[in-house]
C-alpha cells in the first residue's frame, strides 16, 4: 500500500495539521513498510508567492504519483477552511481523474462560519471537495452534521485525533513557580487575552504562577498587552519553536491551559494528557464530546478570565484533584487516543476504500 498525505507545512511544519500528518506517518510506518507513506507540502509556511510555489510543486508530484500508481494507492488530504479548500479541491479532482481513493480530513474549527459567510465560488469548492471524496473524516458530530447538511450523500466518519507518547527531557523553566504552558498560535480565537487577564487576576492570591506562551502569531502584540495588563514579568513569549522543543516545555509544566473560543479537537490537549499534565480548557468544538468536566480536565466558561483564574488556582492548590484528573485523562488517552489504536483504524479505513 502507498499512502500520500497532503498537508500544509508538510512533515515538519503546519501546526496541528502538521502534527497529525507526522503522527499518521509514524503510526502507519509501524504497520507498513518504511517507504509506504509520503507527505506532500501543499502550502509551505512563507508568503503567498512561495505558498503558490509549494502548491504547484506538490500538485505536480501528486500527479506523477497518480500516473505511475499501483492498485493500492490512497491519498489522505488535510483541509481546514478558506483558501485551504481552493488548494485541496485540485487534489480531490486529480484523485477522481485517476480513480484514487481520497480521504478528506477536516480540521477547520471555523469551517461552518466560513461556509455560511463565503462566496458562491467558495461554497461550491467546499461542496465539490466533500462530495467527490471517498470519505470525509471529521473530529466530531458537530462537523459530521454540518457536512451532511450541505452534501446529503457524502460519506462521513468521525475520527478523533491521536498522539504518541514522547520520551522527553523537561525544558528549563522557572520551576520555583507554578509553571503553566499554553501551546497555540497566538490569536484572538485561542483566548490569549483571557489568559493574560486571568494571570493578572491571580496576583495576590497565593499562587506564584508563570505562563509560557509557545507558538507563533502576533507575538509583539500580545507581549505589549502583557505589559499593559501588568503581567509581563509573569509570562514568557517563546514564539514559534520546533515541535520537540514545544513538547519539552509542555512536559516541564504543572498545567496546560487552552481558553479558546472555538476548536476542533486540539492535539495539544491530547499531548498534555499523554504526558500526564493536567488540562484546563473551554468546552468548545469536539472537546465536550470526549472529555468530562472535573473527571479528566477542568472546563471553564468561554471568554471568562475569572473562570480561568479560579481553575488555575484550584489546580495549583488541590493536589488530590490534580492527580485524579491526570490519572483519568491518561487512562482515556490509552484507550481512545493512543497512536497504535488510531493507526490500526486508519489502515482499515484505507483498505476498505481500496477494495470498494
Amino acid at each position: 500500500m502507498k499512502v500520500v498525505i497532503v498537508s500544509p507545512g508538510g512533515e515538519f511544519l503546519g501546526g496541528g495539521m502538521g502534527t497529525v500528518s507526522r503522527n499518521i506517518k509514524i503510526g502507519l510506518n509501524s504497520l507498513l513498510a518504511d517507504d509506504s507513506v509520503e507527505i506532500l507540502d501543499s502550502r509551505g509556511e512563507s508568503n503567498i508567492i512561495f505558498s503558490f510555489y509549494y502548491f504547484i510543486i506538490s500538485l505536480m508530484k501528486y500527479l506523477l504519483i497518480c500516473i505511475k500508481k499501483s492498485d493500492d494507492l490512497v491519498v489522505h488530504i488535510n483541509v481546514s477552511e478558506r483558501l485551504s479548500f481552493f488548494r485541496k479541491a485540485c487534489f480531490v479532482g486529480v484523485s477522481n481523474i485517476f480513480n484514487v481513493p481520497c480521504v478528506l480530513h477536516h480540521h477547520g474549527a471555523e469551517v461552518i462560519s466560513f461556509y455560511e459567510n463565503a462566496s458562491s465560488l467558495s461554497r461550491f469548492l467546499v461542496r465539490y471537495s466533500v462530495d467527490h471524496s471517498s470519505l470525509n473524516l471529521v473530529l466530531g458530530t458537530k462537523w459530521e452534521c454540518f457536512l451532511k447538511s450541505i452534501c446529503r450523500n457524502c460519506n462521513v466518519e468521525v475520527l478523533h485525533n491521536a498522539v504518541p507518547i514522547h520520551e522527553l527531557h523537561a525544558a528549563s523553566t522557572k520551576n520555583d513557580k507554578f509553571v503553566i504552558s499554553m501551546l497555540a498560535n497566538l490569536c484572538e480565537r485561542k483566548g490569549v487575552v483571557i489568559a493574560l487577564k486571568a494571570l493578572r487576576e491571580l496576583k495576590g492570591k497565593g499562587l506564584d504562577a508563570h505562563i509560557h506562551f509557545i507558538g507563533g502569531g502576533d507575538v509583539d502584540k500580545y507581549t505589549a498587552l502583557a505589559e499593559e495588563h501588568g503581567v509581563k514579568s509573569y509570562c514568557t513569549f517563546h514564539g514559534w519553536v520546533r515541535s520537540e522543543v514545544a513538547l519539552q516545555y509542555l512536559a516541564s509544566s504543572d498545567l496546560m491551559i487552552l481558553p479558546s473560543y472555538d476548536e476542533g479537537l486540539p492535539m495539544v490537549i491530547l499531548e498534555a494528557m499523554a504526558q500526564k499534565i493536567p488540562v484546563v480548557c473551554t468546552p468548545v468544538g469536539s472537546i465536550p464530546e470526549v472529555f468530562m468536566d472535573r473527571e479528566d480536565c477542568l472546563f471553564i466558561e468561554v471568554g471568562n478570565f475569572k473562570s480561568l483564574s479560579n481553575a488555575m488556582l484550584e489546580i495549583g492548590n488541590d493536589k488530590i484533584l490534580r492527580d485524579s484528573l491526570v490519572s483519568n485523562a491518561f487512562e482515556k488517552y490509552e484507550s481512545s487516543f493512543s497512536l497504535n489504536v488510531y493507526s490500526k483504524r486508519l489502515l482499515n479505513i484505507y483498505k476498505t476504500l481500496i477494495r470498494a
